[in-house]
């Protein structure tokens, strides 16, 4: 009996301080998630990863005839003369750097697709930035991440 105690108290000890590893290990991301939408149903989600000084973001596009639909994306942000430009990180093996995200301040901008000669204008959508969630964008690009490994 008292063996079968200890087997239970070791095993809650093991999931609790696993617990507490992966949530130490989360990375911090914004409390919100932006929705642009445009034409043809295209839709370009992101929320800002780690901390502001970090200047990244996830990103993640919908709706393109592309392999980057459904990809989620860390990427770069610039801000640079009233634009906000997400930028596929030089360490992305598929893709070299590159801009694939123009944001202005009026909420609206364009997507530029790598190895692809079209682009789509977007527009800020508040009704889909409202049903983003930034932790379960966040999970949703660890299970990512950590299935190419």
């Amino acid at each position: 009996m008292l063996k079968h105690f200890l087997l239970l108290l070791v095993a809650a000890i093991s999931i609790q301080a696993a617990t507490v590893y992966a949530q130490e290990k989360r990375p911090e991301v914004s409390r919100y998630v932006k929705a642009y939408s445009g034409a043809e149903n295209t839709i370009a989600w992101t929320t800002r990863i780690g901390p502001e000084s970090n200047n990244e973001a996830l990103l993640q596009f919908f709706g393109i005839d592309h392999p980057l639909d459904l990809k989620i994306l860390k990427v770069s942000v610039e801000h640079i003369r009233g634009e906000y430009r997400y930028i596929i990180q030089k360490n992305d093996p598929q893709y070299p750097e590159h801009t694939v995200l123009v944001l202005n301040n009026e909420g609206s901008g364009t997507v530029f697709l790598p190895k692809s000669s079209r682009s789509f204008s977007v527009r800020y959508d508040k009704s889909l930035s409202e049903q983003g969630n930034s932790e379960r964008f966040l999970s949703d690009y660890l299970i990512q991440e950590q299935g190419k490994k």
